[in-house]
């Protein structure tokens, strides 16, 4: 049967990472072997760490596209799982993994994911269906560390996971392997578990408009005009909430406009960005009233 090395890139949470481990060691088929990849400010607590675990000790902070990379050139299985330091797996979610592996051959599976909240576990994303191009330019359906078992040589032959990109890294990886013709299925009847923290997940608006910027400039060339209008719409929407410049609020409308006559063209594209800073109507009243007012003093002084 195929062999399975475990990488866990970690950063600043000793208490979740040690879950996260034993969730491994407690899998009811065994890792070939679980390299955790600090990247932390602090180097790891090595007495806390079971003995069987490699340890990598990274500079601090360089990121996690970075010690996933790292960890993958360490590993020395065929297939490399991925398990961020706070998520989790289901008890049987390797023993599946390698089925599916032996049975299929493919060079990458993604998995179900879904999310832990206040102790119950609940569905969340669901990538079955839904690996495509089309669907990733525009939106992440399930894809993420915890969810990825990728074949090592496929996973260094596309460079791995883009360390220029801020965010959406995850679906990146994903792009790369299918526009280099690997194979990546789906095994929604395997199970990977988010933890839900609230807010910890949310990048900061600067890096989310750099991370957005960076994804299209990388694949712009090969999305349709609708498509990388829809990206834009969210590079306009966190450089606004970054800066508060007017002119970033109005771009951000008229691509969010742009967008809603694509929506007529082509049906495939999501009806409006996941954009939960913001409530945009509340903004456009606040506009129209900031506007309607300067009418009415400038009025008022003509009088």
């Amino acid at each position: 049967m195929t062999d399975i090395s475990v990488v866990i890139p970690t950063c600043d949470r000793p208490k979740t990472l040690i879950e996260a481990i034993n969730c491994v060691l407690d899998q009811s088929y065994p890792a070939h072997e679980i390299i955790v990849v600090n990247n932390g400010g602090q180097p790891l607590d090595k007495q806390l760490i079971p003995p069987q675990v490699k340890v990598c000790e990274l500079p601090p902070y360089a990121g996690v596209s970075f010690a996933r990379n790292q960890g993958v050139t360490l590993a020395h299985s065929d297939y490399v799982a991925f398990l961020d330091d706070d998520d989790l797996w289901e008890s049987d979610y390797l023993n599946k993994a390698v089925k599916v592996i032996d049975e299929y051959h493919p060079d990458c599976v993604i998995t179900r994911l879904d999310k832990l909240v206040d102790g119950q576990v609940y569905p969340y994303k669901n990538a079955d269906g839904r690996l495509d191009l089309e669907t990733l330019f525009v939106s992440n359906p399930g894809v993420g560390g915890p969810t990825t078992v990728v074949r090592r040589e496929a996973f260094l032959d596309v460079s791995g996971y883009d360390i220029k990109l801020k965010t959406g890294e995850d679906k990146a990886l994903i792009i790369d392997l299918l526009i280099n013709g690997y194979s990546v299925i789906t095994a929604p009847h395997i199970q990977a578990i988010m933890r839900y923290h609230e807010n910890s997940r949310l990048s900061d608006a600067a890096s989310m408009c750099e991370g957005i910027s960076g994804f299209v400039s990388k694949y712009g060339r090969l999305m349709s005009a609708p498509q990388k209008n829809f990206n834009l719409v969210k590079v306009y929407y966190y450089r606004y909430l970054a800066s508060r410049h007017t002119l970033d609020f109005y771009h951000f409308w008229l691509c969010f406009l742009l967008h809603l006559l694509y929506c007529r063209i082509d049906s495939t594209l999501p009806k409006a960005p996941q954009l939960p800073l913001l409530n945009p109507m509340t903004k456009i009243k606040h506009a129209l009233r900031s506007w309607i007012n300067q009418i009415s003093k400038a009025k008022r002084k003509e009088i």
